[in-house]
């Protein structure tokens, strides 16, 4: 699994966050995936 995250552009997180951290890291991470797919599928 960790591989499969790594290898999809997405490290693993060494520490612990507190709630609106971590809230912040997971839009940012959302955001550049919806980017990413969208210039994919544009081609």
């Amino acid at each position: 699994m960790r591989r499969a995250v790594h290898e999809a552009g997405l490290p693993l997180l060494m520490k612990p966050l507190k709630p609106l951290a971590l809230k912040s890291v997971l839009d940012r991470v959302l955001a550049a995936t919806t980017v990413q797919a969208a210039a994919t599928s544009d081609g």
